[in-house]
């Protein structure tokens, strides 16, 4: 199954869209009027039905956008659009994990009140990163605590380009509810209920070199919500191959020998393997084409042949004649249709 079938599968309990909105509430949002505006019932009636992670990202974004911050009111200061792919691209240019663990740890302090959410301790010998909320918001919120020691450790992945062992991963409040949940997403059969919120590794962490490339800063933090919720580990030839491929299509796309090379393993074994991930190359690069045509569509103002252009394609014709495959109507019609929706 490939991560954008895994996006459309409704999957994920509506408590989570409520423990998710606490935020925007504090700041004085109502979550009814805004889940409107998305076409989704009152939050008391979304409790009878599942959402999928690409209908959670919606709300996520919706609310990123009333409130111009994208930690989503749980912060004492907004962080403004930018934010993400600004801490990313500083990441990458860091020597290892320690030194990118304390510099995201000042970046949370900037919209914290100074306040340092992460602790890094040694529990009999063993590495660990021990989540330190305010008091309040923060340390009342099960989501807050969740997403934070969620997103921390796939960043720390995405950095280091492999899966960071862990041997289990604690939070101080009940977890029975989620055990499923938090097993998946977290890649880790151990979680359990304690006095704290703490990820314990099962290998050495903080002297791993940071490998990510910058490059591939933007088009992490622009699809965080999707990786973060989808990605046990970095082991997914997909994810590998998008970061690799970036945000900047314009010039077509790597040549699959490339592609292989830069993965250190052999056309053939690359081939194979995406096969049983149920994808392929050809697969991957119409996904992001799509992607990035719906995104651009919907969100800037260029036109329709300058979007042909910056997708690749040399002839905005074949650009038109490929979207109405896709989607059954012309590229105008559908940024007409996203026009009256919104």
């Amino acid at each position: 199954m490939t991560t954008v079938s895994q996006e459309e599968q409704r999957t994920i309990k509506p408590r989570y869209v409520a423990e998710m909105m606490e935020g925007f509430i504090s700041q004085g949002g109502s979550p009814d009027q805004l889940l409107a505006s998305l076409g989704f019932p009152p939050l008391n009636q979304l409790s009878n039905q599942l959402i999928s992670v690409s209908e959670f990202n919606l709300i996520t974004q919706a609310i990123e956008q009333a409130l111009e911050d994208e930690m989503l009111g749980f912060f004492n200061t907004p962080a403004p659009f930018g934010s993400r792919s600004f801490i990313n691209r500083t990441l990458t240019l860091l020597p290892n994990l320690q030194i990118a663990t304390d510099t995201l740890n000042d970046f949370y302090a900037l919209h914290n009140h100074g306040h340092y959410l992460f602790e890094p301790i040694d529990i009999d010998g063993q590495q660990g990163l021990q989540l330190n909320p305010q008091p309040g918001l923060q340390q009342g919120s099960s989501y807050f605590c969740q997403r934070m020691l969620l997103t921390s450790y796939k960043k720390l992945c995405w950095l280091a380009k492999t899966k960071i062992g862990l041997d289990r991963v604690e939070f101080a409040f009940p977890v029975d509810k989620s055990q499923t949940e938090l097993q998946l997403v977290f890649g880790c059969s151990h979680i359990h209920q304690t006095q704290h919120c703490r990820l314990i590794f099962s290998e050495t962490v903080f002297d791993k070199a940071v490998v990510q490339e910058s490059d591939g800063a933007e088009l992490f933090a622009d699809k965080e919500s999707f990786y973060t919720l989808l990605w046990p580990n970095l082991d997914t030839l997909e994810i590998k191959i998008r970061l690799m491929i970036g945000k900047d299509i314009s010039q077509g796309f790597p040549k699959f020998d490339t592609i292989a090379e830069q993965l250190q393993i052999s056309p053939q074994t690359l081939s194979r393997r995406l096969q049983e991930e149920g994808t392929s190359y050809q697969t991957i690069k119409d996904n992001i084409r799509r992607e990035t045509a719906i995104a651009l569509l919907t969100h800037s103002k260029l036109s329709v042949k300058e979007i042909a252009f910056t997708l690749g394609f040399q002839e905005s014709s074949a650009f038109s004649k490929t979207f109405k495959n896709w989607f059954g109507m012309t590229a105008s019609q559908y940024r007409q249709q996203s026009l009256v929706t919104d």
